[in-house]
Formats: C-alpha cells, sequence, structure tokens
C-alpha cells in the first residue's frame, strides 16, 4: 500500500525550460504544430477514401496513397520528433550556435515531405513506420527532419552528462534511443540485399530502427506523463531512486534493438519476429507502471483534477488511448485493421499528452493562456473521436477487413463490415475536428501575443 502523503506541489516547468532556452523550444513548437495541422488536412483525404463508396470523390488509389504517407510522416515522425526537439532544446545550458539552426533545416525538410509527392512521378510505399514516396525530393526531406533532431538530441545529451530526476532521464534516454536507432538505420540500409525491388528495400531498412523510434516516442510521453501529472505519493516523487531506476529502464529496449539489428541477417525471418516481439513487450516496462502511478495520482488527488484544465483533460484522455492501444498490440496479428487500431491508440495517448504539454508550455513561452471553451473540450472531441475511430478499426478488422487499402479493395461483405468502416470513418472525422480545434486554439494564443 502507498504512503497517502504527496510531494505538495506539481513539477515547476521553469527547472526544465530555462528562460534561456526559451526561444529554441518556442520554433520547434512551432514547427511541430504545423507539422500536426498539415497532418490534419491530409487526414481528411485519407478518412474520406476508407469511407464507403468514396471511390467517386478520390478516383485511384494512388491519391489515398500519397495522402497517406504524408499523413503518417506528419503527425508522426515529424510531430514526435519535433515536441521531442521542445523538451531537448527548453533545457540546454548554454545553447550552441548549430543547434539553434537545426529548426531551420527541419522546416525545410518538412516543406519537401508535403510537397515532393505531388509533383513528378514517384511511388508511394507504405512501409512500416515510416512511409515513404520513392523520390529524392520526398526522402531529402525525411532525412533532414532526423538529421535535425538527432542533432538536437545529441546537443541535450551533451549539456546534461549526469544523471537528473525522473524527468530528465526520460528525456536523456529517449535522446540516446534516438541515436540508436539512426545507427540501426544507417546499418540496415548498407547490408540491405541488393536484389530486392524497392519497396522490400525501404520495408527492411526501417523495420528495425522504425521499431527502436518507437520507443524514443514512449520515453517523450513518459516525460510528459510526469510533467502533467498531480503530485505522485512522496516514495515515488521524480527525485527517488526508484523511480529513476525505472525510467532508465527504458533505454534497454532499443539497446536490445540496436543489438538484434547488428547481430542477426537484414530482413531474415528471424530479425522480424525479435522486432516484433520487442516491440509488443519492451514498450510495457516503464510504461505499464508508471502509467498506473498517474492513474493513482489522479484518484489521489479528485479535488485537483476536478478541473476545466485542457491540458489536465489531455493527460487522462492520453492514458486511456495509450491503454487502449497497449491492450489492442498484444492480440494484432496479421495484416488486418486491428493492427492500425493499435497504433492509433498508441500514437494517439502519445499526441495527446503532446497536446496537453503545448497547452502548460505556452504560457511558459510568453503566449496567453488557452482558457476558452474550444480549450476545454477539444482533447475530449479529439480522443472520443479516435475512440471511435479505434472501435472501428477492431471491428472491421475482427470482419477481415486488411489494413492500407481503401474503397472497393476493402471488399466490405454486406452491412456489417460497411457499417464497421463508417464508424471508423466517423471516428475520424470527430478526431479531425478535435485537431482543428487544437491548432485553433493554439493558433490563437500564437496571433495575440504577435499582436500585442
Amino acid at each position: 500500500m502507498m504512503p497517502a502523503s504527496s510531494d505538495s506541489r506539481d513539477v515547476s516547468l521553469s527547472t526544465y525550460f530555462p528562460a534561456a532556452g526559451h526561444s529554441l523550444a518556442r520554433w520547434w513548437l512551432l514547427l511541430g504544430i504545423g507539422a500536426l495541422a498539415g497532418a490534419g488536412l491530409f487526414a481528411i483525404g485519407v478518412v474520406l477514401a476508407r469511407l464507403p463508396g468514396s471511390e467517386a470523390l478520390l478516383p485511384g488509389q494512388d491519391l489515398f496513397r500519397l495522402a497517406l504517407v504524408v499523413h503518417v510522416d506528419l503527425s508522426v515522425l515529424v510531430w514526435f520528433l519535433a515536441f521531442g526537439a521542445v523538451l531537448w532544446s527548453g533545457g540546454n545550458k548554454p545553447q550552441t550556435p548549430l543547434a539553434d539552426q537545426m529548426p531551420g533545416l527541419a522546416s525545410l525538410g518538412m516543406l519537401l515531405i508535403v510537397c515532393a509527392p505531388f509533383f513528378g512521378q514517384g511511388t508511394p510505399i507504405l512501409s512500416n513506420y515510416v512511409p515513404v514516396v520513392d523520390r529524392p525530393p520526398f526522402l531529402a526531406g525525411l532525412i533532414l527532419v532526423v538529421v535535425a533532431t538527432a542533432v538536437q538530441a545529441s546537443t541535450h545529451l551533451l549539456a546534461h552528462r549526469r544523471a537528473g530526476d525522473a524527468v530528465q532521464l526520460c528525456l536523456q534516454t529517449a535522446a540516446a534511443a534516438l541515436l540508436l536507432a539512426l545507427c540501426a538505420l544507417l546499418w540496415a540500409a548498407s547490408h540491405v540485399p541488393a536484389e530486392l525491388p524497392a519497396a522490400a528495400k525501404y520495408e527492411v531498412v526501417i523495420w528495425g530502427s522504425g521499431h527502436i523510434l518507437q520507443f524514443v516516442y514512449v520515453q517523450l510521453v513518459l516525460a510528459a506523463w510526469l510533467l502533467l501529472s498531480p503530485p505522485l505519493p512522496r516514495c515515488w516523487s521524480i527525485t527517488t531512486l526508484r523511480l529513476r531506476a525505472l525510467m532508465a529502464l527504458g533505454l534497454i529496449p532499443a539497446i536490445v534493438g540496436l543489438v538484434l539489428q547488428l547481430t542477426t541477417d537484414t530482413g531474415s525471418g528471424i530479425q522480424r519476429l525479435g522486432f516484433t516481439r520487442l516491440m509488443q513487450f519492451g514498450g510495457l516496462v516503464p510504461a505499464l507502471p508508471l502509467g498506473t502511478l498517474v492513474v493513482l495520482a489522479c484518484w489521489r488527488n479528485k479535488r485537483i483534477t476536478a478541473t476545466a484544465d485542457p491540458a489536465r483533460r489531455c493527460l487522462y484522455t492520453s492514458l486511456t488511448l495509450f491503454a487502449v492501444g497497449g491492450l489492442l498490440g498484444a492480440v494484432a496479428t496479421g495484416g488486418n485493421t486491428i493492427v492500425p487500431a493499435h497504433y492509433h491508440g498508441a500514437i494517439v495517448g502519445i499526441t495527446l499528452a503532446f497536446m496537453g504539454m503545448t497547452y502548460k508550455l505556452l504560457p511558459v513561452f510568453g503566449y496567453p493562456r488557452p482558457v476558452t471553451r474550444a480549450a476545454r473540450w477539444q482533447p475530449y472531441v479529439y480522443g472520443a473521436g479516435q475512440l471511435l475511430h479505434i472501435t472501428g478499426l477492431t471491428w472491421s478488422g475482427a470482419l477481415g477487413v486488411g489494413r492500407k487499402v481503401a474503397g472497393e479493395a476493402q471488399q466490405l461483405d454486406g452491412g456489417t463490415g460497411a457499417l464497421a468502416m463508417g464508424l471508423a470513418g466517423t471516428g475520424g472525422l470527430i478526431a479531425i475536428i478535435g485537431g482543428i480545434l487544437f491548432v485553433w486554439v493554439v493558433g490563437v494564443s500564437v496571433w495575440q501575443r504577435w499582436r500585442a
């Protein structure tokens, strides 16, 4: 039984975001918001393409695939890494001239990701974790984003060589895991069998590093949960050795992933199975115990948590969606839509935590605090829409609907399959509205500061 005594206050963001780092962190945050806004626009095409009878609105499968590639890369890779850079840049003391240039480099990369697929010929390849368009400008955009955030992560590690509290350990292990993912990517690219076709090559090259990237995101969301949480019980405060040790364990799956990449044949069956099992179970530690602690902290502090604060509401919905995604991940098999239901739950859980951190960081960075009705309801609209989306995808997967297909290719049999995918599409559209609300609320706050 945990003691009832708790820390007397929430974690102070000034510890992790001193004034000296505000400018760089602010630019990374605006870049991430821009990526999320762009992802929402492309998500409209993706969701409409999954609705029954959508062929008349979106002729041709290539448009669906192009929109899906850009949506996934903006909403996961660019948004997540940009927010990681927010957390990594906030506490860097002192800032380096090289790090100051990284948001601009990543912005150029994001521009290439958005524009390159629709100019000239390029094949959309729906490789797992990081889908691509097989064109040099698009690939250059991905490289610029990854390099820019890797430089920011390296700067953070150099500036914080000593182990800090649990939040700082999460940020350090996330930065280290990103560098491990980059090493795995380079190794796979240099060892991929030359005879493979393009689609298989990208899948093989990205497979290992894509899995390791997921552990980067998990460590970042753990830091966000700690910063958003009500006070934890005193024996589990962020400075206690047991919580710091728990957070440090999050780097082990990334290390195991790199060892697996280096010691097995690139693209082999044993490598694919090893990464699949690592993904199924590696993310549970320390996400499961920390998530349980945060839920208990919310329960013990009902007076604090019974609030209209949008950041707290983001925390509740983040924990819920992440847990649903984790449960689905344990049962997801094959090529049906239960797989995207699983990763939508996990990804949206992380996104909601980063949205909550954005609400909390806006006043720290000098923007007005969002207190509107739209801000208060946005987490619930976005979370509820995604929950409906996931429910529809899970139902569809149980009926045998394949993933990464749309329109007639879904082969919906009878009214039940159409109803399931209709539910997924409706939930997706509601979630898009929630995403638009978030961009609107943040945009208004940013505009008010610039206008002042």
